[in-house]
């Protein structure tokens, strides 16, 4: 199993495809973000979205690039609607997003952005568990 699923039940699906139940959602396909995106069927309704922000993945070193960070295929308005503007919200704090990044943000306070976005502004706690162990790789 890959160490980004540490502390949860995932269920194999097929290569490193897994399902993991998320609070507040139920059962959902997470993986590698190019694996995923083939995996998941166009029809379905639902997108593949990195876990961690790919500008964050890149600022600590992490194993993940876009390609093969750890991803979920949500609704696409879950996402827009939902995830993505608490993440803009809160790099605001930071400098913004797509490069206003303060360089020298601190992994703890990078967590923290993840602890609120992922267990305040949502009830996505597995989200959260994921972004910890993928930023504690690094």
């Amino acid at each position: 199993m890959n160490q980004w699923l540490f502390g949860l039940h995932p269920l194999r699906v097929q290569g490193n495809i897994y399902t993991i139940s998320i609070t507040g959602y139920g059962p959902a396909d997470v993986g590698p973000y190019m694996e995923l995106k083939r995996f998941v069927n166009v029809n379905s309704g639902l997108e593949c979205h990195h876990i961690v922000e790919v500008e964050h993945l890149r600022l600590f070193n992490t194993l993940y690039m876009d390609f093969n960070a750890p991803s979920i295929a949500i609704p696409a308005s879950m996402h827009r609607r939902l995830i993505s503007p608490r993440f803009t919200a809160e790099m605001n704090v930071f400098g913004g997003r797509r490069g206003g990044i303060a360089d020298g943000i601190a992994k703890e306070e990078l967590l923290d952005l993840y602890r609120q976005v992922y267990t305040w502004h949502t009830p996505f706690q597995e989200l959260y568990t994921i972004s910890k162990n993928i930023l504690n790789q690094a």
